[in-house]
C-alpha cells in the first residue's frame, strides 16, 4: 500500500475557560463570571489529584504553540500536517489544557448537583465554539455536539438539529446519568430516531465516573485527604462507565428499533469494549446473565467501537466473527423467550466466552462509516 488516510478518531478542542464568555448567552454572563474561578480551582485540583500537575507543566515547556492548537485553527492544521492527519473527530478538552466548557458541559455532563438551564447553556456555548472551528476545515475537522439528554428529550432533539445545521457532525452524550432514565428507556426513542435521520452518530468518551468513590469527597480540604491507591483504582475501572450506555442501549433494543444509529466508544482499550459492531455480516456479542456463554446478534445491532489502541489515534474496525460451534443453547426456548423476546429469532450458537476480536484493516476514510 503506497497511500492511505490517517483519521484521528480523537481529537480535542476547547477555548481556555476565562474565553468562553462570548460564546455565553448574555443572560448567563453574570452565573459565567462567578463560576468562572471555581472551575479554573476545580480543574486545577483534578490535575493535582491525578498527579498530572509537574508532568504537564514539563510537558508544554517549549510548546506553546503547537498548545494553542485547542483553540486556533491555524495552528492546529500545522500540527495536523505535521503529523501527516487528513481529519479528526473533534470532541471538548479538559483538565490538560484547563480549557473545559462552562457549567458542567463537555466530557461528564453529571447532573448530580448540577442546574439543568446552566448546563444546556455551557453545552450551547461550546457547540458553537465548535461549529466555528469547523468551518475553518470543514473538510477535515468532524465536530460533536455535547447534548446532556437525560433533562429534555425534546429539548435534546431540537439542539442535535440545531448542530447539525451548524456543520457539526455527531453527539456526545453523558455516559452517566445519575437518577435519570437510563439509555434502554423508551423516552429517549424519539432522540434515537433524530440521530439516525439526521445522520448523527452517538458517542461516548472515557474520563467520567463517579469521582468521589475513589477520591473521597470532592473537594477535599487537603490533598492530604486523597486516599491513596486512588489514581490507579480510577484508571482500572473508568472503563465500566464509559460501556454501561452501550450495554442498556443493546438490551433496550436501541439497535433494533433504530437498525441505522450508529454509536462510537472512544478512548477505551479495544479488550474494555465488550460489544462492538461494524458491517452487517459482524457479530455482536452478549454476555449472558447466568455465565453460561454468550450470544450474537446478526445484522440488527450495530454499533462502530472506536477506541484508544496501542496504536494512537489509529481507526480500526472491531470484527468479533468466529467459528460457532455445533452444540446448542443451554437454554429452554422458554427461557429464551423470557430473556430475549423479540429478539430470540436473532440468537445463534452458544460461543465460548474468551473469543479474541480480529482486527480487519482498511483505509481509514472508509471506516468512518457515519461521516
Amino acid at each position: 500500500m503506497d497511500r492511505y488516510l490517517v483519521i484521528s478518531s480523537d481529537g480535542h478542542i476547547g477555548l481556555r475557560a476565562p474565553d468562553y464568555r462570548p460564546y455565553v448567552e448574555a443572560k448567563y454572563r453574570p452565573a459565567f463570571d462567578a463560576a468562572l474561578p471555581i472551575q479554573i480551582e476545580a480543574t486545577q485540583r483534578m490535575s493535582d489529584y491525578f498527579l498530572i500537575t509537574e508532568i504537564n507543566e514539563e510537558w508544554r515547556r517549549g510548546r506553546d504553540h503547537e498548545l494553542s492548537g485547542a483553540w486556533d485553527p491555524a495552528a492546529r492544521d500545522q500540527v495536523l500536517d505535521g503529523d501527516g492527519i487528513v481529519a479528526e473527530v473533534l470532541f471538548p478538552d479538559g483538565v490538560t489544557e484547563m480549557n473545559s466548557p462552562p457549567f458542567g458541559a463537555g466530557f461528564t455532563m453529571r447532573p448530580d448537583g448540577a442546574s439543568a438551564e446552566l448546563m444546556w447553556a455551557g453545552c450551547d456555548a461550546h457547540n458553537r465554539f465548535c461549529a466555528e472551528f469547523v468551518q475553518t476545515a470543514p473538510e477535515r475537522r468532524i465536530g460533536l455536539a455535547c447534548i446532556p439528554v437525560y433533562w429534555d428529550v425534546a429539548l435534546a432533539v431540537k439542539k442535535t438539529e440545531e448542530a447539525r445545521k451548524n456543520g457539526l457532525a455527531g453527539v456526545l452524550l453523558p455516559p452517566m446519568w445519575g437518577s435519570f432514565d437510563a439509555y434502554h428507556h423508551p423516552k429517549y426513542d424519539p432522540f434515537w430516531a433524530a440521530c439516525q435521520d439526521l445522520a448523527m452518530p452517538v458517542h461516548f468518551h472515557s474520563g467520567p465516573a463517579p469521582m468521589e468513590q475513589f477520591f473521597g469527597p470532592l473537594p477535599p480540604t487537603d490533598r492530604d485527604a486523597v486516599p491513596p491507591g486512588a489514581v490507579g483504582s480510577y484508571l482500572m475501572e473508568v472503563h465500566l462507565w464509559l460501556t454501561r450506555p452501550l450495554t442498556f442501549m443493546l438490551w433496550g433494543g436501541v439497535f433494533t428499533r433504530f437498525p441505522k444509529l450508529k454509536v462510537a466508544i472512544t478512548d477505551c482499550s479495544r479488550s474494555k469494549v465488550c460489544y462492538a459492531c461494524g458491517q452487517s455480516t459482524a457479530l455482536v456479542w452478549l454476555f449472558l446473565s447466568d455465565g453460561l456463554g454468550c450470544g450474537w446478534v446478526r445484522d440488527r445491532d450495530r454499533c462502530l467501537g472506536l477506541g484508544g489502541t496501542r496504536r494512537a489515534n489509529r481507526l480500526s474496525r472491531l470484527d468479533l466473527r468466529s467459528n460457532v460451534p455445533s452444540r446448542p443453547w443451554l437454554h429452554s426456548e422458554r427461557d429464551l423467550a423470557s430473556t430475549f423476546g423479540d429478539n430470540l429469532q436473532s440468537l445463534g450458537r452458544c460461543n465460548p466466552i474468551g473469543t479474541s476480536p480480529r482486527i480487519a484493516g482498511e483505509k481509514a476514510r472508509s471506516c468512518l462509516l457515519w461521516h
